[in-house]
């Protein structure tokens, strides 16, 4: 059948014409006196076009009713919330397809707009607890989505940004807010809470932060000496401890927590800057040092450290020392990055700096070029450094 359309096409000149032809978009322009005419609209005639639009479109009903409660100092209704939540996170069926999971996200985020809508008229305390009841319903559903194109992942930063902003708002108890945030850290099925002390230390206060310690501390000391470090339970309470370290500005009780574990990258990273931002410098550096003599051999890893410790080191007023780090990086592993973080730090000699790069790169490619060909080196040529890295 297609076949036959297109040779009918083809002897139609007006068809051939617009297949051949784009034809723009016709574009409908509001009456010019459009506003006035609403404006002049009877008070009557205004409700009866909203209440009509209210009975197709729930988030404008749902954003008047959160106005009208709000007027009259009445809370929206939270259970109506919550059990819309639950059936729009809820499966099709058993699983949702990949297929399907475009418009079962949007769905979702047709909601959480919803949630922005109740939240801009006030309703802060609720939203905070509908998007904590919407992160676990996000949580439940990873056991049943495929979820090959990470939308899971948008929806739980958007749950995590509202939450945070209704928070902010609001200022809930920071008693029972530490303990909500406590139980969500140590069972969502999600990260989005990892370290949430630190993240709503602002929020929390002294009192809610201490409050969360004081609740970690007994799950800290019953699992840091007998369970694997990969144990999942471990790993939840040790980033929950050290987020209250964090929270804290106390170095040393980070020390302490990390030091249970064999010390990653980032870690060094986390003790250096936790020692800067208290003013314990010349120990920032020795922990950067430190991280860079352990961690130094993998330079598309170190990028974020290299520029910490050139930061406390031109803090220190150690120029130099700052610019030979990051010029070590770029020895080690060439990159775009790595090059433009070397002259940001160069000051007046970044043209130099810059011809130096220059010719070491010359410098590999010739050295490249007289070894192409030859037989594999015993080390094999894994071990051979990239030319550069973009």
């Amino acid at each position: 059948c297609k076949h036959v359309v297109a040779v009918a096409l083809s002897d139609d000149p007006v068809a051939t014409r617009l297949a051949r032809e784009p034809v723009e978009p016709v574009k409908q322009s509001r009456a010019p006196d459009f506003a006035s005419y609403v404006e002049s609209l009877p008070r009557e005639r205004l409700a009866e076009i909203v209440l009509d639009q209210c009975e197709s479109d729930w988030i404008l009903e749902e954003r008047l009713d959160a106005e009208a409660r709000a007027a009259h100092g009445d809370v929206p209704n939270i259970a109506s919330w919550i059990n819309r939540l639950t059936v729009v996170f809820a499966p099709w069926g058993d699983h949702v397809a990949y297929r399907e999971v475009d418009r079962w996200a949007g769905d979702i985020c047709d909601v959480l707009d919803g949630l922005v809508g109740l939240a801009d008229t006030g309703h802060t305390e609720a939203v905070v607890l509908l998007t904590e009841h919407g992160h676990r319903c996000a949580g439940r559903a990873i056991h049943y989505v495929d979820d090959a194109d990470g939308r899971l992942g948008d929806i739980e930063d958007r749950l995590m940004r509202l939450h945070l902003a209704a928070c902010e708002a609001s200022l809930p108890d920071p008693i029972a807010l530490a303990h909500r945030l406590v139980d969500l850290e140590l069972t969502s099925m999600l990260g989005g809470f990892r370290g949430a002390a630190a993240t709503y230390r602002d929020v929390l206060g002294e009192e809610g932060v201490g409050e969360y310690r004081r609740l970690l501390i007994p799950r800290w000391e019953s699992l840091k000496g007998l369970s694997h470090r990969w144990d999942d339970d471990r790993s939840r309470v040790e980033e929950a401890m050290i987020g209250v370290a964090i929270a804290s500005d106390d170095p040393d009780e980070l020390i302490s927590v990390l030091s249970e574990r064999k010390l990653h990258l980032s870690d060094f990273s986390a003790i250096a800057r936790a020692l800067f931002d208290v003013g314990r410098t010349d120990e920032a550096v020795s922990w950067g040092q430190r991280g860079l003599d352990e961690w130094g051999s993998l330079p598309t890893q170190t990028g974020q450290l290299r520029e910490l410790l050139a930061e406390m080191l031109e803090d220190c007023g150690a120029h130099e020392q700052a610019v030979q780090v990051l010029w070590d990086g770029f020895v080690i592993g060439p990159s775009l990055t790595a090059y433009r973080s070397l002259l940001a730090h160069a000051g007046d000699d970044g043209r130099a700096w810059s011809e130096r790069c220059i010719e070491t790169l010359a410098a590999r490619l010739t050295d490249a070029d007289t070894h192409e060909g030859s037989t594999r080196s015993p080390s094999g040529p894994g071990n051979a450094a990239p030319l550069l890295q973009i």
